[in-house]
């Protein structure tokens, strides 16, 4: 009998995130599911985790400040220089792997700024009418091309 492919549990979660929308949280939880299945400290890790999450605050959320960046930082290398005991370091990052996991698969997204509601809808300009002119002050006058012979 084979063992489980190490990353079965990544493409599921990719594919569960491209399903709901948000597929630029695959990165993170590609790593996630890589921390689950073995969370012991090693710094490779933690650098797809901490790119996955600057992907999924710079598109994924279009936030100024980066929280779940800010947050794995402190919680995935901060515990390495606070936390003496490996197994205590190894619960953090499976804590956090699970909490970053169900976050930006279930936690409601941001609508993008052109779709909120309560906003105006923008006006349109008047549209000619059975052939009436209409001047636009804001457009340039059409100069002839000149001729070159």
């Amino acid at each position: 009998m084979r063992p489980p492919r190490p990353d079965g549990p990544g493409i599921a979660l990719g594919a569960l995130a491209v399903r709901r929308h948000r597929w630029p949280a695959v990165v993170l939880l590609a790593a996630d599911a890589r921390i689950v299945l073995d969370p012991s400290v090693y710094t490779y890790y933690t650098a797809s985790v901490l790119l996955g999450t600057l992907i999924w605050d710079s598109i994924g959320q279009r936030r100024l400040v980066p929280w779940v960046s800010w947050v794995a930082l402190i919680s995935l290398y901060g515990n390495a220089l606070l936390v003496p005991s490996d197994s205590a370091q190894g619960f953090i990052r499976l804590a956090f792997a699970v909490g970053s996991a169900a976050y930006v698969l279930w936690w409601p997204q941001r609508t993008p700024r052109g779709r909120r509601r309560g906003r105006r809808a923008q006006s349109r300009p008047p549209s000619p009418s059975d052939g009436d002119a209409v001047e636009v002050p804001h457009q340039r006058a059409e100069t002839p091309l000149m001729e070159t012979t």
